[in-house]
């Protein structure tokens, strides 16, 4: 014989009578877990965009013909939008739709652009859908029950 059976073990005998039934039952919600990974670069990319538009100082541009040219203020702001963007966007920290809506948003709030200008470019009914579609899930946790649904409790 290749395999050998163990003998079966008696059954093991209940008590014969039960605890009490609690009148009420309580489940404990699972706890949600911090993706710290997630927060680091998220963090990572403000602080990229906060050096790149207020701390580095940027030398003059010079053309072929010899005149210089600086970098405004909204220069080095729109330069540390696109260093945030792309960080978010290699390494999908947030979801793509969310970092578009948030590049507008920078640019009003930081006046890189008038508010008129930014929201009219990045708050396109297109950028809202796609950022409806790929966030879904990831600003909010999908309810558990059909009560977490419609209380949202």
């Amino acid at each position: 014989m290749l395999f050998s059976r163990k003998p079966a073990l008696a059954p093991q005998t209940h008590p014969s009578t039960l605890p009490q039934m609690p009148e009420q039952i309580r489940l404990a919600r699972p706890a949600r877990k911090i993706d710290w990974k997630r927060i680091f670069f998220i963090g990572l990319g403000l602080v990229l965009f906060i050096t790149a538009s207020y701390i580095l100082s940027y030398s003059d541009a010079v053309d072929p013909k010899g005149q210089t040219y600086t970098l405004t203020r909204e220069g080095r702001g729109a330069l540390g939008i696109f260093l945030l963007a792309a960080f978010w966007w290699v390494f999908e920290v947030v979801p793509i739709g969310i970092t578009a809506v948030a590049i507008g948003v920078l640019q009003a709030l930081f006046l890189i652009r008038s508010p008129k200008a930014a929201f009219t470019d990045f708050m396109d009914p297109s950028v809202w859908s796609s950022s409806a579609r790929s966030s879904s899930g990831w600003l909010l946790p999908a309810p558990d029950s059909p009560n977490e649904w419609l209380t949202g409790c």
